[in-house]
């Protein structure tokens, strides 16, 4: 005979099965129910207010067309829109880079009027000279003293800068700083960096006169000029009373 535990589970089997079964049915019925009256509520607008499934079809099928049609007739007006944007921006960022580069040429000429006026300051370096074919490299220093000169080559105060468009006069050694000039040929290239600028002087002529000639500078020149000299000859003893003069016109500047 089955026991007690058994019957309880059996009977406790059968409950719950029943139960599902009800609920699938309440859920069924309900999901039938549903059905049948959202059928009738169509079938009674259908009637009332004489739905013609094709006429909304058509109605539809208008109502996309339409939209498409104005859709491209704005396309010209949107692509229009689009390029005047990118014409602003762009003339956005072409200020913006005239700006920056005005900035940093007020900033450049700030520099090299500063660079200009230290220039002028009596035993200052304020560039370097570099022949490249003789292998000469010097700084130069404003003024021509004894104490100056020792240091390097030194420029006539009365004398323009270079970039002001006159002749620049710089004196040097015969023994030592100048002493490259021996080997001087029409043609070498001499260029001169400041502060300021970087110019380019082309030898044009050389000259051999006496210390006390006042025709080996014009200090009134109307295009710029460099010129160098120093003791002639450029070997034996000190106390010559002879000079060495490199000419040299200028034929670009990146001031």
């Amino acid at each position: 005979m089955f026991s007690t535990q058994t019957i309880y589970k059996f009977l406790l089997t059968g409950v719950i099965t029943i139960k599902t079964f009800q609920n699938i049915l309440s859920f069924v019925t309900h999901a039938i129910c549903y059905t049948s009256a959202f059928i009738v509520l169509v079938l009674i607008g259908c009637f009332i207010f004489r739905f013609n499934p094709t006429e909304f079809y058509s109605d539809a099928t208008w109502a996309v067309e339409k939209s498409t049609e104005d859709s491209a007739a704005n396309q010209p007006a949107l692509t229009q829109a689009i390029i005047d944007a990118k014409i602003s921006y762009e003339k956005k960022l072409e200020e913006q880079a005239a700006a920056q580069q005005a900035a940093a040429l007020a900033q450049a000429e700030a520099q090299a009027a500063l660079a200009r006026q230290t220039a002028r300051t009596v035993g200052n370096s304020y560039g370097t000279l570099y022949i490249d074919r003789l292998g000469m490299e010097q700084p130069i220093y404003y003024g021509d003293d004894p104490s100056t000169l020792r240091k390097g080559p030194g420029q006539y105060a009365g004398s323009a800068l270079p970039g002001e468009g006159s002749q620049i006069l710089i004196a040097g050694h015969n023994t030592s700083h100048f002493k490259p000039l021996q080997n001087i040929q029409i043609g070498d290239i001499i260029r001169f960096v400041t502060g300021y600028g970087e110019f380019n002087y082309k030898v044009v002529s050389t000259r051999v006169a006496s210390m006390n000639d006042t025709t080996t500078y014009n200090f009134s020149l109307d295009y710029e000029q460099l010129a160098l000299y120093t003791c002639y000859p450029f070997s034996g003893p000190p106390g010559k009373t002879e000079r060495f003069f490199v000419y040299a016109d200028l034929i670009t500047d990146n001031n």
